[in-house]
């Protein structure tokens, strides 16, 4: 997620997408149930990549975890996103029933590669509403999504770049420690206080 976004950059989008919705008829059926299931598939995501932090602390890389404390934060922020927008156009947000995210892998380079695919997923699932907003003529929708389309190719580059370096790495132990802690290090991933 872009993090250097103003606030005041935010709220003119917001403000020009509650304009369009105001001339626009209500969201077609098949495409409310499109952004209701990914408002939940976003929450899920929140909730695997929250795992996945609890496997790296538990490991001792305390670095990776921090990466997916953040990546939940990011996840739960998109969950909102949708929520406020399907509240915006009037609809009310469903939450369904989820089970416990199973991880599957407990190295890094096995959540970076779940992690990858995920993301991977979540991809054509945003484009998916994109196309749907656009084969129903819902203008404000198009306009909506259009920040996450731009956000999957972030994501999915920032997995794959990890993934990429961790290939590299291979069974170096003092590479991966070292790796960890840069992880740890990098500004975008700040440490985040287990209290």
């Amino acid at each position: 997620m872009d993090r250097n976004i103003t606030v005041d950059q935010l709220l003119t989008e917001d403000a020009h997408v509650r304009e369009l919705n105001e001339d626009q008829t209500p969201i077609d059926a098949s495409l409310q149930k499109m952004l209701q299931d990914q408002m939940n598939r976003e929450l899920a995501n929140h909730q695997l990549y929250k795992q996945m932090s609890f496997v790296m602390e538990q490991k001792g890389f305390f670095g990776f975890a921090g990466f997916y404390k953040l990546q939940a934060m990011d996840e739960n922020g998109h969950h909102r996103m949708f929520s406020e927008y399907l509240l915006d156009r009037g609809i009310l947000p469903v939450l369904s029933n989820q089970a416990a995210p199973k991880v599957e892998g407990t190295t890094p380079k096995e959540l970076a590669s779940a992690g990858l695919e995920r993301e991977k997923e979540t991809t054509k699932e945003i484009w998916a509403i994109r196309k749907k907003a656009d084969d129903v003529g819902d203008a404000a929708t198009h306009h909506w999504i259009q920040r996450l389309v731009a956000e999957q190719i972030e994501e999915e580059k920032t997995f794959q770049d990890m993934l990429t370096r961790l290939e590299l790495i291979g069974n170096d132990t003092a590479a991966l420690l070292e790796y960890d802690e840069e992880i740890g290090e990098d500004s975008r991933y700040p440490k985040i206080s287990k209290y």
